[in-house]
């Protein structure tokens, strides 16, 4: 069994680089240049969907603190076949020509507290359209034995096209008929704050957890037709159903737990135990800030579960062994 990061989708595509392991430079470890043109496709139908070009960068000084700096061109109009949630693939959403540029510094990670930042600018032709994302990753060795991993990742989203299921709103639609699909303009912050820690006993016996909480505030401004050309059509309907409550304005939580015991019993066998705890909660109180919205997350249903994994090594030749001749 194997799992399909990229269903219906086939690539082509073009990498170089060129890595210098002794610069002349004496403060500086390691530099390495790389790039890519990419060309992918539908796998069926045999659709084009988008055309990129990647450059990047990454530069290791002997101090062992690493800059890394990339950049995405996609130069001509990209073709999303699967956000109208069409079965066969027969309407697109056309996405303008955009570019990317971002990077990261990361410290040195044989010090006791270390950290990695990243970030990343997207604009796209198209009006306000655009995405920022900012991560800090700090981490703090205590010891030979424990250690623990913070990350917080703040993505700022303006006037991203996507998919709205009509079927929703209780009323018709003005201007959209039945076999019309309905997409929304819409505006997001995203927040995932995660913190994760790993003790271990001795050689044989460790335990790991995980904490994550994500959070997206989605707040439409405008909808619209989606027409053949994959672009929108607006409509008169500001989302509002018949109180004025917004129909689609959502305010979603995600909050984890993972709680792994590894215990290495004997060579090649192990007894893993799981727990993993999750509380997913979509309503409209948007306008709750993160304090407010997280205090309120934990009133929600939560769904616990637990497992236990037994792996024992067989060596065949303990069990039978060879008779000398």
């Amino acid at each position: 069994m194997g799992f399909n990061y990229s269903p219906n989708k086939k690539f082509i595509g073009i990498a170089g680089g060129y890595t210098q392991y002794k610069p002349k430079n004496q403060k500086i470890q390691q530099y390495r240049f790389t790039g890519s043109t990419v060309y992918a496709l539908l796998f069926k139908p045999n659709s084009f969907t988008e055309y990129a070009i990647n450059l990047s960068n990454f530069i290791l000084w002997k101090s062992r603190f690493a800059l890394g700096l990339n950049s995405r061109l996609v130069p001509v109009t990209s073709y999303d076949y699967f956000e109208p949630r069409t079965i066969d693939f027969s309407r697109f959403l056309s996405i303008p020509v955009n570019y990317q540029a971002g990077g990261f510094v990361s410290s040195d990670y044989r010090k006791a507290f270390a950290y990695d930042i990243n970030f990343s600018y997207t604009h796209f032709n198209a009006n306000t359209r655009k995405n920022f994302t900012l991560g800090i990753n700090p981490r703090i060795r205590f010891n030979d034995k424990f250690s623990i991993f913070s990350s917080t990742s703040i993505t700022k989203i303006y006037a991203e096209p996507g998919y709205v299921n009509k079927k929703f709103n209780a009323e018709p639609i003005s201007g959209l008929e039945t076999n019309d699909i309905l997409m929304g303009v819409r505006n997001r912050l995203i927040i995932e704050n995660s913190i994760s820690g790993k003790f271990t006993f001795n050689s044989v016996m460790n335990v790991n957890i995980r904490i994550r909480h994500y959070w997206d505030k989605v707040r439409y401004q405008s909808f619209g037709r989606l027409n053949e050309d994959g672009y929108l059509d607006r409509l008169t309907y500001n989302g509002f159903d018949n109180i004025g409550k917004a129909v689609y304005d959502r305010n979603v939580n995600i909050f984890n737990i993972d709680l792994q015991y590894n215990w290495r019993f004997a060579p090649g066998s192990d007894i893993i135990f799981v727990w993993k705890n999750q509380i997913l909660n979509s309503d409209r109180q948007y306008q709750r800030d993160y304090l407010s919205n997280l205090s309120g997350l934990f009133e929600s249903p939560q769904t616990n579960s637990f497992s236990v994994r037994f792996l024992y090594f067989l060596d065949y030749l303990y069990l039978f062994p060879r008779k000398n001749v």
